[in-house]
């Protein structure tokens, strides 16, 4: 019976390999994070002090949503200017 059962164990890991292979054919292999970040672009500067700015001067009357929308509108203001 252990030739049978170290049979089994054997077979069930190549089916577990098989199904893991399967799944993942035709998809991307995902890297991992090697701790190297994009630098930001000249937009996501922007926003960083925009929002810095509207936070410090608005306090507790900060509202994100509306600063982030008055963010956008100033870059395609400024974009626009130039």
């Amino acid at each position: 019976m252990s030739d049978n059962d170290a049979r089994i164990k054997a077979l069930e890991k190549e089916v577990a390999e098989l199904k893991t292979s399967i799944s993942s054919f035709g998809k991307k292999p995902r890297r991992k994070n090697d701790d190297t970040k994009k630098t930001p672009t000249p937009y996501n500067l922007h926003l960083k002090k925009y929002m810095l700015e509207e936070k410090t001067k608005l306090g507790p009357d900060y509202d994100h949503k509306a600063a982030f929308s008055s963010a956008a509108k100033a870059w395609s203001a400024q974009k626009n200017a130039n």
